[in-house]
């Protein structure tokens, strides 16, 4: 058996490599190659191999795609896949990332598509990986991805540029990190806070929500992150009157900016106040009174925009907030009941919430840092599972969802290519999750 299918893997790559080079002399010489025939239906007949995971090389046999790659669409699912070359009755092309378990391949040229019945199985794979920090230390030290060490590293976030800024829980200063770069360095100004940092809505200003009260730290990514120490803005009387609510905060959790409205949300653990405020002029006002005495976890939907995400740590529930409507809902936990459950999302049991983040499938991922996971609240249906880590056990194991460990995962940001990185607490590392 491993004989013959060594056999197939080495006919395929034979394959790709001719068919490659057969459309590179057709597109530079406009030579062999069936050109694509408007009058004539696209059809598809068989396609090979019929599973695998992201990035898997596909062939796909059938009529009338032409000889020019650039004017194909291949479709699994509604996820748009690569396509590499073309020479009329043959597809090279490359399996999207998470397009769904069954997939149906569709391929379109022109006005006219095709597809096939038979799916293709496409098969999850789940890994985590430490990037920097080493289990057993206590201290930040900066250097390289190999030496340095956290002190119970917290809320994290990314810029565009795949640097994660990020807090720490004893105290220790603000840090950032590249992975590319291989670098862990100091943020200037030697300021510390615990809460979820966010870019502003340029994003080339970092802001942290400083512990207590008005105060907050801001970095400058284009000035090599200057740090200025700010506070906000009340409202004044002749504003109040004319409609803005003043507010209290005594102890910010999360720092989340809108699209929307250009605003930086934050929420304040004892009363629960909601308050919102311009970055740059530092002028806020107060949303909306929720719970009080529990941390506020803050996310933005990326598509529905004026829906704001609350994860309730303290009472194990997540809330959405409609801003422009003020519509306040019950999302998914059972309110005040900690423990662990999939299922339905409304009645999911949750540990201690940490960060969330949306993945490509518009997914809700999130850290249990109380079950010791990771967990996803499913778009299409509404279903919470547990993506990676065993829940209840701490401990520290990289690799798939069968072997891997964390302990106490509070942080989570989420790059451009949904590579999804996790402060891991009480293990004192920064992890790489890969969902593909």
């Amino acid at each position: 058996m491993e004989k013959k299918k060594f056999i197939k893997v080495l006919a395929v790559c034979c394959f790709f490599t001719y068919l490659c080079a057969n459309c590179s002399d057709t597109n530079e010489s406009g030579g062999s190659g069936t050109p694509y025939d408007a009058s004539k239906p696209v059809t598809i007949n068989s396609f090979y191999p019929d599973s695998g995971g992201f990035a898997t090389r596909i062939i796909i046999e059938g009529s009338n795609f032409g000889n020019n790659p650039e004017e194909v669409r291949v479709w699994f699912n509604d996820r748009q896949a690569a396509v590499i070359g073309t020479n009329g009755d043959h597809l090279y092309a490359i399996a999207p990332r998470t397009p769904g378990d069954t997939c149906i391949i569709s391929v379109a040229v022109g006005n006219d598509s095709a597809s096939i019945s038979h799916p293709f199985i496409y098969r999850t794979m789940t890994t985590v990986t430490t990037i920097a920090g080493q289990k057993g230390t206590t201290a930040f030290k900066a250097g390289t991805l190999a030496t340095a060490t956290f002190g119970n590293p917290q809320r994290i976030c990314i810029d565009a540029e795949g640097n994660i800024y990020g807090a720490h829980r004893n105290g220790s200063p603000n840090w950032m990190l590249n992975e590319e770069k291989d670098i862990v360095m100091l943020l200037p100004g030697n300021s510390a806070a615990s809460g979820q940092p966010a870019l502003d809505i340029t994003g080339r200003i970092v802001i942290f929500p400083y512990d207590w009260e008005d105060e907050f730290i801001t970095y400058d990514i284009d000035m090599q992150w200057a740090s200025r120490f700010r506070k906000l803005i009340h409202p004044t009387a002749e504003e109040v009157a004319t409609g803005k609510q003043n507010f209290s905060i005594s102890y910010k959790t999360a720092f989340e900016t809108c699209q929307l409205d250009g605003m930086v949300y934050t929420y304040d653990f004892n009363v629960g106040n909601l308050v919102k405020f311009d970055a740059v002029t530092r002028k806020g006002e107060l949303v909306r009174r929720f719970e009080g005495n529990t941390h506020g976890l803050l996310l933005f939907h990326p598509v529905e925009k004026e829906i704001l995400y609350i994860g309730l740590v303290q009472r194990n529930a997540i809330y959405t907030y409609n801003i422009l409507t003020d519509e306040y809902r019950h999302f998914a936990g059972t309110l005040g009941v900690a423990g662990y459950r999939d299922g339905p999302r409304e009645d999911a049991l949750f540990g201690d919430l940490g960060q969330m983040v949306f993945d490509d499938n518009l997914d809700l991922i999130f850290a249990d840092a109380g079950n010791h996971c990771i967990r996803r609240i499913s778009a299409a249906d509404g279903m919470v599972s547990t993506v990676i880590g065993k829940p209840g056990v701490a401990g520290y194991q990289d690799g798939n969802p069968e072997d891997a460990l964390f302990n106490y995962p509070r942080g989570m940001c989420i790059d451009k290519d949904y590579t999804i990185y996790i402060s891991d607490t009480n293990n004192n590392c920064i992890r790489k999750l890969a969902v593909q």
